[in-house]
């Protein structure tokens, strides 16, 4: 069964269930609490408890961490996949992350698939796959973006812009608007360009130090 059809089943809690989930807190979280095991179905229920609850109002027990709480409104409202929270429990950081993202992209996760990723390589950037746990922290940082997963195209520019981005870190500015760039080896001078011999002595010296 695919991630959007668990997503769309209404039949994990019966009518009767809910009747009785809705006048009995108790019961209802006893439901809820029995549905985060590992499976996408069990998720699913659990996530259909807590509508009710908050649709009954019900006040919600400790033993449930708030983060869970949050998750499992988002799976009710039909935002995220059940099997995120499975494929991402080693991630906390991340599976914040990828809860954020589109159905689509949530899933490409959530099956465990590997994730084509821009890497050097004699010659220029290729691409190589790569399983979410295998990939470095590096790796992770190209491949989650804010809104979504980045494909190859952006990753190259992710990586184009962060390359530049350590080059400008890399320049040193003095007080006086000089700027030595050790990357490329020399100094930047504004106008006007005079500089007496014992600054530059001490430029050179910021250059090769």
């Amino acid at each position: 069964m695919t991630s959007e059809m668990v997503l769309q089943r209404k039949d994990v809690i019966s009518e009767d269930q809910a009747a009785r989930m809705t006048d009995d807190a108790k019961y209802c979280f006893d439901v809820l609490q029995d549905g985060l095991d590992s499976s996408a179905e069990g998720l699913l229920m659990a996530a259909r408890a807590m509508a009710i609850a908050d649709s009954a109002g019900h006040e919600i027990p400790s033993r449930i961490s708030k983060r869970m709480v949050g998750y499992l409104r988002k799976i009710a409202r039909q935002d995220m996949l059940p099997e995120v929270l499975i494929a991402l429990d080693w991630a906390p950081s991340l599976m914040r992350t990828v809860s954020k993202y589109p159905i689509e992209d949530q899933k490409t996760v959530a099956e465990g698939k590997p994730i084509p990723v821009v890497v050097m390589a004699e010659g220029g950037w290729t691409e190589k796959p790569y399983c979410v746990e295998d990939m470095s922290q590096e790796h992770r940082k190209q491949v989650f973006g804010r809104d979504g997963l980045r494909n190859t195209s952006a990753q190259s520019s992710y990586l184009e812009s962060a390359k530049t981005d350590r080059h400008v870190k890399a320049i040193a500015v003095t007080s006086d608007g000089i700027r030595v760039d050790k990357k490329l080896g020399g100094i930047y001078v504004p106008t006007p360009s005079f500089i007496p011999a014992a600054d530059l002595a001490t430029y050179l010296g910021k250059l090769a130090g």
